[in-house]
């Protein structure tokens, strides 16, 4: 919020429509938001010599029929909800300053209107899910992504004849669902997944389900939906495959690998002490061995991948294969170089949103992102508030 703004100075009115007519007018709910006059309508009508615009309510009187007096009775109840909800709402700009600007008229028609909107049709949870992605100010290769997300989950409710509805929305729901995910990654022959349980559940799921909880329109509430009890277990689903495929070293081929263990042994000390170099020139005799061994020992597939070619004296060193294994992480680099790209620029929009003086939450809420993934960026962009993005992103690892 760039300019100050007084809750107190936010008034409401209820004008007729026609104050001469003879025949029942329309009753209008009136308020003024930063010079900005809003008129809504209450569903109710009034005889304009029935209405009492001092006291802002229709008469009750003994001098009129008594069909008026339940007609003005109905008038003046419908009155008083509204004006129970105009309260409410000016609380809610009290304790949420950051959607004056942004939602002010929109959070005041979801208040005054929140009767109107339970009676709607509902839809399908997930359907509603997308429009809120669809209104986040996110790029587009990111709103691909959290519909893909939306729509994987939908396909699990069809499937397992789980509604979609946000009765649904809860810890069992999730419980399954995430259960269903680890045994599906596991089916996987490539023993990959192009999402992970993490960036569905956790990065797009659970923030969606956080914004729908705020909104009035949407009968989910977070707190009520005991999702706070959820554990999101790191998916091992993937390594379990990768182990399930590592080949194993016969006891033949472990003895011949003996002559080389003091090879392994010192390279894998030097680099547990921090060595920046590590040289040994001593031939390595077993070559194949010594890949499978060194891939199952560092959990590195890159040394099954080398492509090792004799140096000048027709040997192989652990030298010869640390160039290569060098080599080839200048390809996976690349990849990692991407990772850093999606970073950098989630740093780069929590900065920009910061300056403006968005709370975190509301900072998670637009990138549609967990807390837990902003926090650590939300403090070190406040105790570092002149550092680029990438400073900040040197500073988290």
């Amino acid at each position: 919020m760039n300019a100050q703004f007084f809750i107190n100075e936010i008034g409401c009115n209820f004008n007729l429509r026609s104050p001469k007519s003879e025949r029942p007018t329309n009753i209008y709910f009136v308020v003024r938001i930063r010079n900005k006059q809003i008129k809504l309508s209450t569903g109710v009508r009034v005889y304009p010599d029935q209405w009492n615009v001092k006291k802002q309510e229709a008469y009750i009187s003994c001098r009129l029929t008594e069909l008026d007096n339940e007609n003005n009775t109905i008038v003046n109840e419908k009155i008083s909800k509204l004006k129970l909800y105009f309260s409410e709402y000016k609380q809610y700009l009290c304790d949420h300053p950051e959607e004056i600007e942004r939602r002010a008229i929109i959070l005041l028609k979801q208040y005054i209107y929140k009767d109107t909107m339970k009676k709607k049709t509902e839809q399908p949870a997930t359907f509603t899910m997308k429009q809120i992605i669809e209104e986040k100010d996110i790029v587009d290769s990111s709103k691909i992504q959290y519909r893909s997300n939306i729509n994987k989950f939908k396909r699990f409710l069809d499937e397992n004849s789980i509604p979609d509805t946000w009765d649904s929305m809860n810890l069992d729901t999730f419980t399954k669902y995430q259960q269903f995910l680890i045994e599906e990654g596991k089916k996987d022959k490539d023993g990959k997944k192009a999402s992970t349980i993490k960036n569905i559940i956790g990065g797009t799921l659970f923030p969606i389900l956080r914004k729908a909880s705020k909104r009035l329109d949407i009968p989910f509430k977070w707190d009520e939906s005991n999702l706070d009890s959820f554990e999101l277990v790191k998916d091992k689903s993937n390594k379990e495959l990768a182990r399930n495929k590592e080949v194993a070293l016969t006891e033949e081929q472990i003895k011949m690998f003996q002559s080389d263990f003091g090879i392994i042994a010192d390279y894998f000390v030097k680099r547990r002490k921090g060595y920046k170099t590590i040289e040994n020139h001593k031939q390595i005799k077993h070559v194949d061995e010594m890949l499978k061994f060194m891939k199952i020992f560092a959990e590195d597939e890159r040394f099954l991948q080398l492509d090792i070619k004799k140096d000048g004296k027709g040997e192989v060193t652990m030298c010869t294969i640390l160039d290569n294994a060098i080599n080839k992480g200048i390809e996976q680099g690349i990849e990692r170089g991407i990772t850093q790209g999606e970073n950098l620029k989630l740093i780069m929009q929590v900065q920009k949103k910061m300056k403006k003086g968005d709370s975190i939450t509301k900072i998670a809420d637009d990138l549609v992102e967990d807390e837990i993934v902003i926090s650590p960026i939300y403090k070190m962009v406040k105790e570092y508030p002149e550092d680029t993005e990438k400073d900040i992103y040197q500073r988290l690892n």
